[in-house]
């Protein structure tokens, strides 16, 4: 006590060091941790940088403007699709079930005369695929859908007796959704306190239908040309052709019809010399290839579209 008396100096200098080493060691421990926070933003700021430039494109003012021009030129291309589709899909009419049914009986008999006139076979009983609205209404939600299904039909039905096909020997629809057909997707699974997801519609509404026919090869084509090339939208998903003649044919027409006149030989007028063929038989020609008639059965189906509105 008496040398802290004494020296009054040394103990304020001593003091004094104390507090600086203090107040210097809680500068360096706050400059630290100011350091290691600007640091690691440095670092961040680096890693975000180096994961720019090595995108594609970088995020420029110019590969901006090029962004901005391809949307733009993409939502142009969009609204020509959806005006394309416009006019190769019918809208959707409201009608009634007994509307309906009257309509299917009206297309019916015209299918029926048509067919007769242009000396088409049909199925005895043919209607349309829409055998069991013979005689029931289908339901208020259903007709509207089954009514554009109809008219489609009837498109290519008529197409086929306006070709003149031998014979329409089937037609068959796979139900709709709306008769009860497909079942519907399941929801999927929520979670205790999820809210309940609304059910998207489907983009694409497909409605499949049978068709067989037996015709000439020649207007086979001309029939499958006519379905992919109509205004509505058919896809053919599956298509089966089979010759209606499983056996080869004979190269005679008939062989016992040989007759040695040689005035009708098909060689005399090649050779310039009827003498030469005196004793040659005639031999009748017969086309082996191409006359047969082929049994077509193919799955068409009719593509309805649920589009988001042109933008403006």
């Amino acid at each position: 006590m008496n040398w802290v008396q004494k020296n009054p100096f040394l103990m304020a200098l001593f003091g004094a060091t104390l507090l600086l080493t203090a107040a210097a060691a809680y500068f360096s421990f706050t400059a630290f941790g100011q350091f290691t926070e600007v640091s690691a933003q440095y670092d961040a700021a680096v890693s975000r940088l180096h994961g720019l430039q090595n995108r594609t494109p970088f995020p420029s003012e110019e590969n901006l403007a090029a962004y901005a021009g391809l949307t733009e030129a993409y939502d142009a291309k969009f609204g020509d699709l959806l005006d394309v589709i416009a006019k190769r899909q019918s809208a959707l009419e409201p009608s009634s079930p007994q509307a309906f049914q009257d309509n299917l009986r009206a297309v019916v008999s015209a299918i029926t005369d048509l067919a007769k006139e242009n000396v088409v076979e049909i199925p005895e009983g043919f209607y349309m695929g829409f055998d069991q609205y013979r005689d029931t209404l289908p339901s208020d939600s259903a007709a509207p859908i089954l009514a554009e299904q109809l008219a489609g039909i009837q498109a290519i039905v008529t197409n086929l007796i306006k070709l003149r096909v031998n014979a329409i020997t089937g037609l068959s629809r796979v139900p709709l959704p709306a008769e009860g057909g497909a079942p519907q997707p399941e929801p999927p699974r929520q979670q205790p306190n999820q809210q309940p997801a609304q059910p998207a519609e489907p983009i694409l509404i497909s409605k499949p239908i049978d068709i067989a026919f037996r015709a000439e090869q020649g207007k086979v084509r001309q029939a499958l040309n006519a379905i992919v090339t109509a205004e509505r939208v058919f896809i053919i998903r599956s298509i089966t052709i089979q010759n209606s003649q499983l056996e080869g044919p004979s190269r005679l027409a008939d062989p016992a019809a040989v007759t040695p006149n040689p005035d009708a030989n098909p060689f005399a007028q090649l050779l310039g010399n009827q003498d030469q063929l005196a004793g040659v038989p005639k031999i009748s020609l017969n086309v082996i290839v191409g006359r047969e008639l082929v049994n077509v059965n193919t799955r068409i189906e009719m593509i309805g579209f649920n589009l988001p509105a042109k933008k403006e």
